[in-house]
């Protein structure tokens, strides 16, 4: 879960007071959504941790993560518009402030797919002042993040959003003032980037006074769960893709082997003939027929999976790491050429209209 705070909220104490709490398992101060230039023309987004070794939502393709202030790491996005590789320097600007660093690697991520990635003293070179605004809470087994979430809530308060879209509640004059002023306070914090406020109203003799000390909490989301959203989303999109691109290409083979059998069988009408004269039957006919497009088929199937893995290449460069089962592969390879073997085979039936008969009248 990652939970952004409101700016008078001490980040550290903060932190340990969560990691106290018996369902978490670890938290990490961070930092994110910082516009950072690494390019003349290319202005990303920032993650910030003091230690990268600690965190575990992170996939790097190649290189490492960021260890010491001068290095930076990137989305393969990010490289693809830059042309940066490992080792390489980079001037990064923030604020007008430019400093270089060394690039120590990439990573893969959909989600935030312009980003980069620094340490907090990496980051304390283009910003003296900065501290961190967010807090990444790791959860341990077993334990529903939603229901944690309610949790949070209850103890620091709604998000600074749901508070500023509420309707103004209750049952007094007295709750309904408390509740317009929350509301009001929520919004210029949301619009101004006020950090703390309070209130003080009097009516009717009486003094109504409260202050931002409850909302501590500016958003709360659940990276993992909507990473993984977007994943399945993902998957399932290609998913349909590759089934019909599948189905358009099975139909375009059968058509494609049909109109070659069929040329073949013209071409070798006279030799199947004398064939089946000498006792050949027309399954062993169409076997040996079937059998000899096997070769090109065997390697059409080798040449589309080495293009296959190219090109998954280059989706993994701009998208995610795509895991691929060797032993997967080889049975598909396998079910095709069985299907092309199957499709020549049924495909070559006009053999059993040859009649020796009819060739030895000609």
């Amino acid at each position: 879960i990652r939970l952004e705070t409101t700016g008078f909220v001490d980040k550290e104490d903060f932190a340990s007071e969560i990691e106290a709490m018996p369902e978490v398992d670890k938290v990490l101060l961070a930092a994110k959504d910082f516009g950072i230039k690494v390019c003349d023309d290319v202005t990303s987004g920032l993650e910030v941790y003091d230690d990268y070794s600690t965190t575990s939502t992170i996939v790097v393709v190649s290189g490492r993560l960021p260890e010491h202030e001068n290095e930076i790491a990137m989305t393969t996005q990010l490289k693809l518009q830059t042309k940066a590789n490992v080792g390489d320097t980079i001037t990064a600007e923030y604020m007008k402030v430019k400093r270089e660093y060394i690039v120590t690697g990439f990573v893969n991520s959909v989600v935030n797919a312009a980003t980069t990635y620094m340490t907090e003293d990496g980051f304390k070179r283009v910003d003296p002042a900065y501290a961190p605004n967010a807090v990444d809470i790791y959860l341990k087994d077993g334990v529903d993040e939603k229901e944690f979430a309610d949790v949070l809530t209850s103890r620091y308060g709604n998000e600074l959003i749901d508070i500023s879209n509420s309707e103004v509640t209750g049952d007094t004059v007295e709750e309904r003032i408390r509740s317009t002023a929350e509301k009001k306070m929520a919004e210029a914090m949301i619009e101004e980037g006020v950090s703390y406020m309070e209130y003080a109203i009097e009516y009717d003799g009486q003094i109504i006074s409260g202050s931002t000390n409850a909302m501590k909490i500016t958003t709360l989301s659940f990276e993992r769960s909507e990473l993984e959203e977007m994943m399945s989303m993902l998957s399932m999109v290609f998913e349909v893709i590759s089934i019909a691109f599948m189905a358009v290409a099975a139909i375009v083979v059968m058509i494609i082997l049909s109109i070659l059998m069929n040329t073949m069988i013209r071409k070798q009408y006279r030799e199947l003939g004398i064939m089946k004269s000498l006792g050949y039957t027309s399954k062993e006919l169409m076997f040996q027929l079937a059998f000899k497009l096997v070769p090109t088929a065997l390697i059409a199937v080798m040449l589309g999976t080495v293009v296959s893995f190219l090109l998954l290449s280059l989706v993994e460069m701009v998208l995610a790491k795509v895991m691929v089962s060797v032993v997967s592969v080889f049975i598909v390879d396998i079910a095709i050429l069985v299907f092309c073997f199957i499709c020549a085979y049924m495909s070559s039936r006009k053999i059993k209209k040859i009649s020796v008969r009819e060739l030895m009248t000609e």
